[in-house]
């Protein structure tokens, strides 16, 4: 079976004072231990040890894949560094397959001393191409807080999650027209082994009660 086809486990009764105090020293150990690779391995071994209740193993399920991925050369590779930039993966896409699959982008920002410049759409999507989760949704034109976007310049996400592909990207911020012209969108994942598509998964209402299902 596939890794991705393995994606739930069963959680062993486990002590749960351990996990208790593992849950509250991760955010310490993230941001105080030294930032190389092999305090990063530490880390996400910790990490997948809170979530999972067991220790990763040699398996192909989709969790330890993906830790051995995080903790591996993969996460250096070239490629997975360039589409981790929101603008590079764009550039990536429209060489793959047209850029017609492409979000449009209405304007890349470069500096921080370009958002006081920029007159942001009233409709638009505005984020970090060198990050993820944050984001900023303009339905009608509200006003936007130019502060918490110059910020982002000096955002390294690598160190908020210890993933070595977000530490050499440069900061810019892409402005983007709501998809499908709404800030609810159906986030459709396809979840691929050897270039075959196992599965499918939706994510709904991420901005307010965000859920995932299996479809």
């Amino acid at each position: 079976m596939s890794a991705v086809l393995e994606t739930r486990e069963t959680r062993p009764p486990a002590p749960s004072i351990f996990y208790r105090l593992l849950d509250k020293a991760l955010p310490h150990l993230r941001r105080r231990l030294p930032y190389t690779r092999f305090f990063d391995r530490l880390y996400h071994r910790l990490l997948f040890l809170k979530k999972h209740h067991r220790l990763p193993k040699r398996q192909m399920i989709w969790n330890d894949v993906w830790f051995r991925i995080k903790t591996s050369a993969e996460i250096e590779d070239p490629m997975r560094v360039f589409v981790s930039d929101k603008e590079n993966v764009k550039e990536y896409v429209r060489q793959v397959v047209g850029d017609r699959f492409n979000v449009p982008t209405l304007k890349i920002l470069r500096s921080a001393a370009e958002v006081d410049g920029y007159e942001f759409p009233a409709r638009c999507a505005i984020k970090p191409t060198h990050a993820s989760t944050h984001v900023i949704l303009r339905e009608h034109g509200e006003p936007i807080d130019r502060q918490r976007i110059k910020k982002w310049f000096a955002l390294n996400y690598y160190h908020s999650g210890r993933e070595l592909n977000y530490r050499s990207l440069t900061p810019k911020v892409i402005v983007e027209p709501l998809i499908f012209d709404t800030t609810n969108v159906e986030d459709y994942k396809i979840f691929c082994w050897n270039g075959v598509p196992k599965f499918v998964m939706l994510d709904i209402d991420r901005e307010a009660e965000h859920a995932s299902v299996e479809v």
